[in-house]
């Protein structure tokens, strides 16, 4: 079952400090050292048509078009970001993911990393609208974060007691995210008509133990002071011990790559 992560922040609080401090170098930088890059990159060809959908500031479609997938586009809800993104000067467009503009059968690839986790009813209407807007044979790139056992075991419990001293304490939640199971994720993508071609490992690069999206998000005592995702050295002595135990301990999710059949 998913697990409800909720914050103090509202929505609009939450987007504040997720964008914020970011920039597009340092979102390019992350898109190179990221484990998933080199697989999806595999399944693009320069004449596809390309949606990032939930684009934020749009560092995976300047990163595409910087590499010759001239026919990419990313749209995302929150008009304000998509203002931010505009001095780039790529194709980046105000719209909804469960309900997009776009006509039946357009596009060839659809990206979607960290986005569908974020809707409180669940991801089913934005997987029928990919599914919708998918070409016969198209490829679907689909990641959220997901549960491993440190985070049930451990992670999830202390977010919930700190959920129950908050509300004790008069304050407000707002939902988050979901964290899904893999299986679960991966049945919700095949219920909305995909069949799964491929399940990968989505943080920065395994190989590596000084940056994580996942140790990093959960745990702010392994955080480094200077750089977001980036590990101290508590942090790294304890993200190489994890992997030795299993990759799915560190990992922040999956990238399910999907195709609609027909």
């Amino acid at each position: 079952m998913a697990y409800r992560k909720m914050s103090t922040k509202d929505i609009n609080e939450q987007n504040k400090i997720l964008w914020t401090n970011m920039n597009m170098n340092q979102n390019l930088k992350y898109i190179k050292e990221r484990s998933i890059t080199e697989v999806l990159m595999k399944y693009l060809d320069k004449n596809d048509k390309i949606l990032d959908a939930g684009c934020g500031l749009g560092a995976w479609v300047y990163y595409l078009i910087s590499n010759g997938y001239q026919n990419t586009i990313g749209i995302d809800i929150n008009p304000d970001i998509i203002k931010m993104a505009k001095k780039f000067n790529i194709n980046l467009y105000n719209d909804d993911i469960v309900n997009t503009h776009f006509s039946d059968n357009y596009f060839d690839k659809y990206i979607s990393l960290g986005v569908v986790e974020h809707d409180e009813s669940g991801p089913v209407k934005a997987l029928k609208e990919a599914y919708r807007i998918m070409k016969p044979r198209g490829v679907a790139f689909i990641s959220t974060p997901c549960n491993n056992l440190l985070r049930v075991l451990i992670n999830h419990p202390i977010r919930d007691l700190i959920n129950i001293v908050n509300r004790l304490s008069g304050k407000e939640l707002y939902f988050s995210e979901y964290r899904f199971w893999k299986s679960e994720l991966i049945q919700y993508i095949k219920n909305a008509g995909f069949k799964i071609m491929k399940v990968v490992p989505n943080d920065f690069n395994i190989k590596k133990s000084n940056f994580s999206y996942g140790l990093y998000t959960d745990w702010p005592i392994l955080r480094h002071a200077s750089e977001k995702y980036r590990l101290n050295w508590l942090g790294i002595i304890i993200h190489k011990f994890l992997k030795m135990v299993s990759i799915s301990l560190v990992i922040s999710g999956y990238l399910i790559i999907a195709t609609k059949d027909n």
